[in-house]
């Protein structure tokens, strides 16, 4: 063998040892920089949060517009792939993000349950744009389809054994469990913020302890 071809060999090798090394390199890099974009956001999120803000007692009227103000009032914080929040009259929740596992684009519905007070609004569009507007639904997606994988066995068992067990997190699916979780504790650890009466943070942990599950 002679020595040109024992040079193109090895330049082979380093190609081969590169390539691998390069992508692990370029994923690392790629978790670190999201790693410290979501420590930025969740101390953008942590001094909004100490940041109380005052509104009319009264209760503002459905309209695209009083979700305009609310936006203003409020600050939120709204990325450029979600759309601009719309009043939709046949909602049945106080709020809807939707989008698609493989888009960061994503659509935001309120509804009339939103309209109970200026800081229910507020903690709504906060709950869908700051939070559900960043997750990924893909990764969700993801987490849904292993839990099911995870309660075959389960559900097989429960069909001999009647009350054998209780899913812990209902139709949802995990994924979307912890997605609500996540938007739920948002809006409770921003109640300073909304300026939240009491009734209101127990509307809101009643929700999250007890009507996801």
């Amino acid at each position: 063998m002679n020595f040109s071809i024992k040079k193109h060999i090895s330049n082979i090798s380093l190609m081969n040892l590169f390539i691998p090394l390069f992508f692990i390199t370029s994923l690392f890099y790629c978790v670190f920089l999201s790693f410290q974009e979501r420590r930025k956001y969740a101390l953008l999120q942590k001094n909004m949060a100490d940041i109380s803000v005052i509104y009319p007692n009264d209760v503002p009227e459905v309209s695209n517009e009083n979700i305009d103000l609310a936006m203003a009032l409020f600050s939120i914080d709204i990325d450029e792939n979600i759309e601009y929040p719309i009043f939709n009259d046949e909602l049945p929740y106080r709020g809807l993000t939707l989008g698609n596992a493989f888009s960061k684009n994503k659509e935001v519905l309120i509804g009339k349950m939103a309209f109970e007070s200026w800081g229910i609004l507020g903690s709504t569009l906060a709950h869908e744009i700051e939070i559900h507007g960043k997750q990924s639904f893909l990764e969700i997606e993801i987490l849904n389809y292993l839990y099911s994988l995870k309660t075959i066995p389960e559900k097989f068992i429960a069909n001999f054994i009647p009350n054998s067990f209780k899913l812990n997190y209902g139709n949802l699916g995990y994924g979307s469990y912890m997605a609500e979780k996540e938007a739920y504790n948002h809006e409770l650890n921003s109640k300073k913020r909304f300026n939240l009466n009491k009734n209101e943070i127990y509307a809101i942990k009643y929700t999250l302890e007890n009507d996801l599950i």
